[in-house]
């Protein structure tokens, strides 16, 4: 989404890169966010630096751990952005301050992302 938004900036408004701030806010960490072969195999057709964010997971064969922090912290780097903040806050580890449908399924609030213009 961050990749997709800064694209449309900079056709809507003309926006530099470079003037852009990003936060990347509390999320699923990559130590929480397992997956199985196809959504390995869709990162990899569509993620050029994939094997640097795909990870085995040692906890259990056939699984997978994905670093997303690090995918839209690259993602937005390669289109220029150069002030991004990642708050390393997981989501799934922290259910006191944060919802998370994987770890509470339906006995769960919800949370937004935001992007705004300032």
């Amino acid at each position: 989404m961050a990749e997709k938004f800064v694209q449309e900036m900079m056709a809507a408004y003309g926006t530099n890169p470079k003037d852009i701030v990003a936060a990347i806010g509390p999320s699923i960490g990559k130590c929480c966010f397992q997956v199985d072969d196809p959504v390995v195999n869709l990162f990899r057709k569509q993620i050029a630096f994939a094997e640097d964010i795909i990870f085995d997971d040692p906890t259990e064969e056939g699984k997978y751990k994905i670093d997303l922090w690090e995918t839209n912290r690259r993602l937005l780097a390669e289109m220029g952005v150069e002030n991004i903040e990642i708050s390393g806050l997981c989501t799934m580890c922290d259910t006191e301050r944060f919802y998370s449908h994987r770890k509470m399924r339906e006995n769960r609030g919800v949370m937004a992302g935001v992007m705004t213009l300032l």
